[in-house]
């Protein structure tokens, strides 16, 4: 495949910037405003009683706000991309980046699942900050166990006390596992609350790819955390040297970077969809569709596979 050239450059960053501004002029932050009468407005309306009585909305609108945070992060990630294109990039600097978006946006996207009702929801809020929280902790202890409790951010069981005032109550599981051949022990956690459990990284992405419509993205950009996979798409050539001599020098390779920076495009666009319509700002998806159109320009205009068009199939 040819490699990447300064055009080329030119026009995929283009892209990402243009994406990025589009999402955040649909979902302006801090905080996401649903319209009368969608289901976000209703979920805020809820009847759930805690402790203290009636929810209120409170806790909902934390919800959403979490959203705009997720998106931002996305977005994010699509600055980052590109600010690291151009004709040397190392294709293993897109792919880390394209899979940090997508961690993100599979999170978003499961939590903004339609048609699971406030409690639900707010669950699921609640079991993304359990599992960052044992994450949060098990560093803490490994680099600073002197630490206080919270001194970094939100305890494990802060997060309980939490859902405790709302009468949610946290199960959370700590399974101990061991390599034979090595003798190494480690953790792995799994955080439930009534009938949602939090899904592992693989069934999130895996959900999440599906709805992206990208076959084997996750396979993917789990590879690029391995330097085989950097072997196989650095498009590496043995190119002689103006006194004699030959070295081995690495460009980007077309495919390899517009595949990142339309997958990563996906991973925002597709969540922000799904909170489009979650908050009734549905007359935006007329836009949804204009930017789909734009990617499949793009793509036939810099050669790259047909395939990965869907107006011009």
């Amino acid at each position: 495949m040819p490699d990447l050239t300064p055009a080329d450059v030119s026009e995929l960053k283009s892209f990402l910037l243009e994406t990025g501004q589009e999402i955040r002029r649909w979902l302006p932050a801090p905080q996401w405003d649903p319209v009368w009468d969608s289901e976000a407005a209703r979920e805020c309306a809820n009847t759930e009683q805690g402790a203290a009585g009636l929810w209120g909305d409170d806790p909902l609108r934390t919800v959403y706000a979490c959203g705009a945070v997720y998106i931002d992060t996305i977005l994010r990630c699509l600055c980052a991309l590109g600010d690291a294109l151009s004709p040397e990039t190392t294709p293993y600097v897109l792919e880390a980046v394209a899979r940090a978006g997508m961690e993100a946006g599979a999170v978003l996207w499961w939590l903004l699942e339609p048609n699971i009702g406030a409690r639900r929801r707010v669950i699921r809020f609640w079991l993304i900050q359990a599992s960052g929280a044992r994450h949060l902790d098990s560093a803490v202890k490994r680099v600073d166990p002197k630490a206080p409790p919270g001194n970094y951010g939100r305890t494990p069981a802060a997060v309980r006390d939490e859902m405790a005032k709302l009468k949610l109550n946290l199960v959370e599981k700590e399974t101990r596992r061991k390599d034979k051949s090595t003798g190494k022990q480690w953790s792995t956690w799994s955080w439930s609350c009534e009938t949602d459990k939090f899904p592992s990284y693989t069934a999130r992405a895996q959900d999440f790819e599906a709805a992206v419509q990208m076959s084997a993205a996750y396979a993917i950009y789990s590879a690029a955390a391995h330097a085989e996979w950097h072997a196989v798409i650095a498009g590496w050539r043995d190119e002689p040297l103006p006194g004699g001599g030959r070295i081995l020098v690495s460009r980007p390779d077309l495919v390899a970077a517009g595949g990142a920076v339309l997958a990563s495009a996906g991973f925002a666009i597709v969540p922000a969809t799904r909170a489009l319509k979650l908050l009734g700002r549905t007359a935006r998806m007329v836009e949804v569709g204009y930017h789909a159109r734009r990617a499949d320009d793009m793509i036939h205009r810099l050669g790259l596979p047909e395939e990965w068009t869907h107006w011009r199939r």
